[in-house]
Order: C-alpha cells, then structure tokens, then sequence
C-alpha cells in the first residue's frame, strides 16, 4: 500500500511567515521551534547567553479559494486569532509561489 503524500502548507504569521512546509496527512498543527537568547548573569558584568528553544504552534486549515473558474484549496498554517491572524494570511497569500500551489505546482489537497 501507498505511504499517503504529505500535505503542503503555507504558513503565516510568526518567524516562518511565507514560508512552504510538508506535513502529516491528517495534521491539525505545526510545531516549529524557534531559538530565543536567554541572558544569565553569573557575575556582576558578566553575562552568559544561553539559546532557550521556544516553539510557535501553526494551526492547520483548508482555505477554498476561487476566481471565476479557476481555484482550489490552499492549506494555511496560522498564529493567533481573529484580525492578526487573518492580515497574517493575507500577506502570505500575495507572494509569487501562491500561484504555482493552487494552478498545479503541488496537489493542496493531499
């Protein structure tokens, strides 16, 4: 039996913004670790930095998207609610490479 494809998803919002990724069939999420420095003071006038490994949570959704005839499903990953969520996707959306997912670069529905 065939592995299932993984599903191609564009992210938005957060250090991955505009950024294509593959996931699971079946996902709900998409974890992404981001590196923070974290400052200690050991001493006075010292410092220690230390990466502290934070991760951004990407909700996984379908977005139907249709011009006249032409359209599909788009599948988004998005931080946050409500309007910084939705300007978050709309500015991912106007890139170049939207084009190639929906028209046939890669299946969106997988």
């Amino acid at each position: 039996m065939a592995e299932p494809m993984a599903r191609r998803v564009l992210l938005c919002g957060g250090h991955l913004d505009g950024q294509w990724v593959d996931v699971a069939p079946g996902a709900s999420v998409y974890r992404a670790m981001k590196p923070q420095p974290l400052c200690l003071i050991q001493e006075p006038g010292t410092e220690l930095h230390v990466p502290v490994p934070d991760v951004a949570e990407y909700r996984l959704e379908p977005l139907p998207i249709q011009i006249r005839h032409a359209g599909g499903r788009l599948w988004v990953g998005a931080l946050g609610w409500g309007r910084e969520r939705d300007e978050a996707i709309v500015r991912a959306l106007f890139q170049r490479d939207v084009a190639q997912q929906l028209l046939g670069g890669h299946h969106a529905d997988a």
